[in-house]
């Protein structure tokens, strides 16, 4: 009897030593789960799984507390604490503000945002209703939480001496009783987790993946983040395979090759607020006027299978496309085709440098594109500077002269948040009158969207500049926006009142329409309808056909007549070999075409 009532006092030390450690970081944890997790599932089977296992442990982590010598352990509590509220608060945030928890895409998107980015968004989204709330919810707990460990000594002592003391030994005997019943699976548990950190690339990663999703291991904050640190080591090991790929591609271009063609990628653009796809307000005068006279095909059923810029960015510079097996590393990048083909490759992008001191492992949305060895592969030229509009970065153009066959790409900011920056005042256009109409939304939220439409217009202007640059040269432009935005449309969430990305798999039909659903043209100078008038005839037929915008590399390979193992017909719209019935697959989960019809 005796041996046993000195296991259980063993057992009880770091709740006896770390009791406000333990009880502060449980209700953390408590509160957090609380936030993220809909009312209706609170008491099922995974959550209650949850409030037994977080309990053993934050156990553990007391336990690991204890046999740290004296001298340090208060330091290395304090760097607990920092981790242990740190990660619920801001994933809350996310929570709150974008529908997102830790994972894969929002390590990504944390860590593909610059300096200027994160100015733009801490104005946009720091000091809004979200941050109000949390502020209410973990300050308090965060002052009680110091208060308690400075007099944690005297608060022992009084419970002790008064009645309360019983209550101790019942939480005692309840927290031993937990832990015998959630030892074993625990464990079982853990051994899984083990399996994940085990993989060695994205296929392995990805496989078991899927065979442990139904599991729920990873049910934490920490957790969710060291998996997610886990799936972007792998990803980074896997462009050993695109630089191989890059390096070794072997391209010619035909005798019949358009000579200049230009790659406009635009950002969070959704086409439903342009003329071009019926909007109401005319925020693409140009495009439209150009459209009705021919210069202009617009295509219409195109669909980005990721509402993500960097995921969007792989897609398309890689030549593998995803209803293909493997990766997207198993392509090679398409500057790197043009310009082993014999083209003049130049990328002018407002969005991404060649930084000094950011490389493959940055995981920004062009990281395979700051590493040395892979700019040489790929371009000939790259500006240096980022411009605060869109159309100044077009004038980056007379840094260079073009060459006989030249490819240009151009990668703006386009309508990337926040909105009322992506364009000069003097061109504001729209104002919140326009938007009577919209009796649903207040007069904040009508100015939000009379800033986007603002910046649509004016990305209307740019590329009508663009075209006038080119239109006496035999010149195509490919125009397509990386993905759409929400933009106070009918969403997942509920109502209209919301704008910005939705990173969740349960994607509605109105998510799919603003959010993946994308802009298309191809713009056709009066020489290159002259001189190549059976690529105008074919796009104009092919403008109603299924595509998804990922393959827009081998439209590109096509106009240039690139002869390579990495250029397929069947994925090139304006190919007569196109495959239209290619499924496309949101995502990698949803299929778009049975989701819409």
């Amino acid at each position: 009897m005796q041996l046993i009532k000195k296991i259980l006092n063993f057992i009880l030390i770091p709740l006896r030593k770390e009791w406000v450690f333990f009880m502060f970081m449980y209700a953390v944890f408590i509160v957090a789960r609380s936030i993220e997790t809909p009312l209706a599932e609170l008491c099922n089977s995974d959550t209650r799984g949850f409030w037994l296992k977080t309990l053993a442990d934050i156990y553990f982590v007391s336990a690991f507390l204890c046999i740290i010598p004296q001298k340090i352990r208060s330091y290395v509590r304090g760097v607990f604490y920092f981790i242990g509220y740190t990660l619920p608060i801001v994933e809350c945030f996310m929570f709150m503000r974008f529908h997102l928890l830790f994972g894969a895409t929002s390590l990504q998107l944390i860590t593909e945002t610059n300096p200027d980015e994160a100015r733009e968004f801490f104005s946009a989204f720091l000091l809004c209703n979200a941050t109000l709330k949390l502020c209410l919810i973990f300050l308090p707990m965060i002052l009680l939480n110091i208060m308690a460990e400075r007099n944690k000594e005297h608060m022992k002592q009084w419970i002790e001496k008064t009645k309360f003391c019983w209550f101790t030994k019942v939480a005692e005997a309840l927290c031993l009783l937990i832990l015998m019943i959630i030892m074993v699976p625990l464990i079982r548990e853990k051994q899984r987790i083990a399996q994940v950190l085990e993989a060695n690339n994205t296929i392995e990663l990805g496989d078991t993946d899927r065979t442990i999703r139904h599991e729920n291991l990873f049910y934490t904050p920490f957790t969710r983040m060291v998996q997610a640190i886990k799936y972007q080591q792998v990803a980074n090991a896997d462009m050993v395979n695109i630089r191989n790929n890059t390096k070794n591609v072997v391209a010619s271009k035909g005798n019949d090759a358009v000579p200049h063609i230009v790659l406009y990628i635009g950002e969070s653009y959704n086409k439903y607020h342009s003329q071009l796809y019926g909007y109401n307000l005319e925020t693409t005068p140009y495009l439209k006027a150009m459209a009705d006279t021919g210069s202009v095909v617009v295509f219409n059923d195109v669909v980005a299978l990721a509402n993500v810029t960097n995921v969007m960015m792989q897609k398309i510079f890689s030549t593998h496309s995803s209803d293909e097996n493997g990766l997207w590393t198993d392509g090679a990048l398409l500057p790197a085709v043009m310009k082993k083909a014999g083209y003049y490759v130049s990328f002018l992008s407002n969005q991404f440098l060649m930084l000094q001191d950011q490389n493959v492992h940055s995981f920004s949305g062009a990281f395979f594109f700051n590493d040395k060895e892979m700019q040489d592969y790929c371009f000939d030229y790259r500006n240096t500077e980022k411009t605060e509009f869109d159309l100044d970065l077009i004038s980056d153009l007379d840094n260079f002269q073009c060459r006989d066959y030249t490819f240009t790409i151009i990668q703006g900011m386009g309508q990337h948040i926040e909105y009322n920056k992506r364009c000069p005042k003097s061109e504001y256009y729209f104002t919140i009158k326009d938007y009577d109409y919209r009796k649903d939304l207040n007069d904040s939220e009508r100015q939000i969207l009379a800033d986007y439409d603002n910046a649509t217009r004016y990305n209307d202007l740019v590329a009508h500049n663009l075209c006038k640059r080119f239109e006496n040269d035999d010149v195509m432009m490919v125009y397509v926006s990386d993905h759409g935005e929400g933009i106070y449309d009918t969403n997942s969430r509920g109502g209209r009142h919301s704008f910005g990305r939705e990173h969740t798999d349960n994607i509605t039909p109105e998510v799919a329409r603003s959010q993946y659903e994308v802009p298309m043209i191809i713009w056709f100078s009066q020489k290159a309808r002259i001189n190549h008038p059976d690529i105008y005839e074919t796009a104009q037929k092919a403008s109603t056909k299924a595509f998804a915008s990922e393959d827009v590399s081998h439209i590109v390979m096509g106009l240039a007549k690139i002869k390579s193992p990495v250029y397929s017909a069947k994925h090139d719209l304006l190919s007569p070999d196109y495959n239209d019935k290619r499924k496309r697959i949101l995502r990698d989960k949803v299929d778009y075409d049975k989701l819409m019809h």
